[in-house]
């Protein structure tokens, strides 16, 4: 289960302009507005949160012109872009895996890249999932050192890869004519087209989502019993 959306460091930056744009009438650039999202941001109430100073220009003389911000208003300033990211972690929870989602709730989520960095991201999703949140140890490197340990541990990953291929395969070989009732029937016709497509597509979170999907239907007959119990 996957969801992708164009919400970053960039887009939080972007947000800090527009507020100070709109309330004070200071225009800021990037770098400026990075600046303050490093010092001061923040997802969550921080104890000890300190204000900051802005200098930008004056829209209405032209003129530099300095003011000071606090933490709180700066959280307000990203609101938008950090609901994003959490309706996105919130929306991929739901369609996780019921055996998928038992992992997360033992070993909780791990932030990475810039954007775990945030102050009170981590806190903020654990008061909004319910769920363990953990910041990698190095956030900013944690994505390529993966890749690079993906790269030395290949032929382990390609057992895998083979190992859920077959089972998507066993699966989606299930006989719908086993079944007597015509809806089910038509369900399992429907869901073995998906598992093969997907398949075809290299696509094998999909297919086994797919699959697991079909097992759990199946799961109080006697054919889809055992094939719930391969998948799991």
């Amino acid at each position: 289960t996957a969801l992708s959306i164009r919400v970053g460091g960039d887009e939080l930056d972007q947000a800090i302009i527009n507020w100070v744009k709109r309330e004070f009438s200071l225009l800021l650039g990037e770098r400026t507005a990075e600046e303050i999202k490093m010092a001061i941001g923040s997802a969550f109430p921080i104890q000890g949160e300190p204000d900051a100073e802005i200098r930008g220009r004056d829209l209405a003389t032209g003129l530099p012109k300095t003011i000071v911000v606090s933490a709180a208003e700066i959280r307000k300033a990203i609101e938008e872009p950090v609901n994003a990211i959490i309706n996105a972690v919130k929306s991929t929870l739901d369609k996780t895996p019921p055996e998928l989602a038992s992992d997360l709730m033992d070993r909780g989520i791990v932030l990475t890249g810039g954007g775990a960095l945030l102050r009170g991201l981590d806190e903020r999703l654990r008061r909004e999932t319910g769920m363990p949140i953990h910041v990698a140890e190095r956030p900013l490197d944690a994505v390529v050192e993966g890749s690079g340990k993906c790269i030395e541990e290949f032929e382990a990953l390609e057992k895998v890869r083979k190992r859920l291929v077959k089972e998507m395969e066993a699966l989606a070989g299930v006989d719908a004519t086993a079944n007597t009732d015509p809806i089910l029937q038509k369900m399992i016709i429907d869901m073995q087209s998906r598992v093969e497509e997907a398949l075809g597509k290299k696509d094998y979170a999909s297919a086994r989502k797919i699959a697991l999907t079909l097992a759990q239907e199946l799961f109080n007959k006697e054919a889809g019993s055992s094939l719930m119990n391969q998948a799991l």
